[in-house]
Order: C-alpha cells, then structure tokens, then sequence
C-alpha cells in the first residue's frame, strides 16, 4: 500500500472516530449542528478517503490463515455474492441508498428514535456509513472497473446527489414549527445557550440545515 492511500485511509478512519468516538459526539444529542456534522462525516468525508485507501486487498491478505483468506476468497468469488456486488455497484442503487438513509433518518418520527434511543442512533450512524461508501464507489473506484460507470455521467451523479440534500436543508430552514422536538427540550450546559437555539423557528434553527447544505455542495469534488 502506497504512503498516499495508507494516509486517505487513516484520515478516513479518523473521521469516523471523530463522529462515534470523540468528545464531539457527547454534544448530539443537545445540538443540531453537531448530529449534522457527525452525518456528514459519516456520509461525505470517511467513505471517500477510505475507499482512495482500498483497503480490501491488504485485509484480505491480512488475515493470520491462509485457510481463513481461502475461504474468504471463495465466498467473495461464489455465485450468490457475484450477484449482490453487481446489484449494490449499480449507480442507480449507489445513488439512491444514501439518499434514502438520509430522507428517511430525518423523518421527525424516525428521527426522534435516534435521538432517543443509543440502539436506534448506533444503526442510523452506521446505515449512513455504508450507504455512504456505496455512493462514492463510482466516483473513486471507476477506474478501477468496481463500478460500470462512465466517467461524463460522474459530474451528473453528484450534482443530482445535492438536490435531495438542498431539499432537506429547504424544508429544515422555513418549515414554521419545530420538527425536531428533542433539540427544544434540551440543553448543553458547556455553551451560552441551549438547544432550543440552535433548531428553533426563525432563529438558530438554519446552524444544522446549512452544514447540511454546505457539506453537499462543497465537498462533491471533480473526479
């Protein structure tokens, strides 16, 4: 594994802990802006720098048995796991997991369970992880033939990924109620001021909405 990829990787995994494993992740559930930014590092940032690490090859080969790779091997090259890696590197399906996760997460109902319960939040971090790295497969790995995508239509496939995204931080920015009930009973005793400001109507509420925003339209690179 080359210094480069070794580094995409390491930065990748570090994001991750960032988002499940630091400080920073105490403060989700009093602040809007911090959940957001968790999805978004969960969603935009590890997946891509994990992928330019390709880690696969050097787990396989990393495993301590030569009886355990062979039998990984021959399971990756069965019949039943060619069929799904073909239906999960489809870019319809790449495109459409990440922005079903991220519709459907931030329904208020299904929402509040992430909020409320750890189970439910550990299952929203990590759909939101592996959908997100189905979505960048054919932006970092066309190249290598993972996915049958043509390298005109990747500039397409991210500028559509922004519009459900602009939609969301639309609806979250001038919706006239609050939507998210638990960031108004909150509060987070280490700043000057609550949850309430930041997720309140015409207020503070556009802090999470616009990471949200920001994080769509600025970080889709060029391949």
């Amino acid at each position: 594994m080359s210094t480069r990829r070794l580094a995409a990787f390491m930065v990748g995994l570090s994001s991750v802990w960032v988002a499940i494993g630091s400080p920073l992740a105490a403060f989700h559930h009093a602040l809007l802006s911090v959940h957001m930014v968790q999805h978004v590092l969960l969603m935009a940032v590890a997946p891509p720098l994990m992928l330019i690490g390709a880690p696969a090859l050097p787990l396989q080969y990393g495993l301590p048995w030569r009886s355990a790779r062979r039998a990984v091997q021959r399971l990756l090259r069965s019949p039943p796991a060619r069929s799904l890696r073909r239906f999960l590197t489809r870019p319809v399906v790449c495109w459409l997991a990440p922005v079903a996760a991220l519709i459907g997460w931030h329904v208020p109902a299904v929402f509040e369970l992430g909020v409320r319960s750890r189970w439910w939040h550990d299952l929203q971090a990590a759909s939101f992880f592996a959908t997100g790295v189905l979505f960048w497969l054919p932006v970092v790995r066309w190249r290598a033939g993972v996915v049958s995508a043509s390298p005109w239509l990747i500039p397409v496939y991210l500028f559509a990924a922004t519009l459900p995204c602009d939609a969301l931080s639309a609806f979250l920015v001038f919706c006239d109620r609050v939507v998210y009930p638990s960031y108004r009973a909150t509060h987070c005793p280490r700043f000057s001021y609550s949850a309430i400001a930041s997720y309140t109507p015409r207020t503070f509420r556009p802090r999470g909405s616009r990471v949200l925003h920001l994080s769509t339209t600025r970080n889709s690179p060029a391949p």
